[in-house]
């Protein structure tokens, strides 16, 4: 149920009930978005823009493989596109 896999990855995001987890948070909320949860697919690229910028920040930053591989083209009513810079552009 896309619902609940949302609602587990709101609860890892904030801590709600459960540990704080975004790596969590990230999984509970892949899985909804890949079952067409706009809001989920919203909170995904947020929590994957985040950590990406905690990591470039650390000077750890791999390249961005996961954003620019999500959402699928066409896939996400919220599309947005990485420039060169890993910039994300809506």
């Amino acid at each position: 149920d896309p619902r609940a896999e949302f609602s587990a990855g709101l609860c890892y995001e904030h801590g709600s009930g459960v540990p704080k987890d975004h790596a969590q948070a990230i999984n509970w909320y892949r899985k909804a978005a890949d079952q067409g949860d706009n809001i989920a697919q919203r909170n995904l690229q947020a929590l994957l823009v985040d950590q990406e910028g905690q990591q470039q920040k650390k000077g750890t930053s791999a390249p961005a493989r996961a954003l620019r591989t999500w959402p699928p083209p066409g896939d996400n009513e919220f599309e947005s596109e990485i420039s060169e810079e890993n910039e994300v552009i809506i």
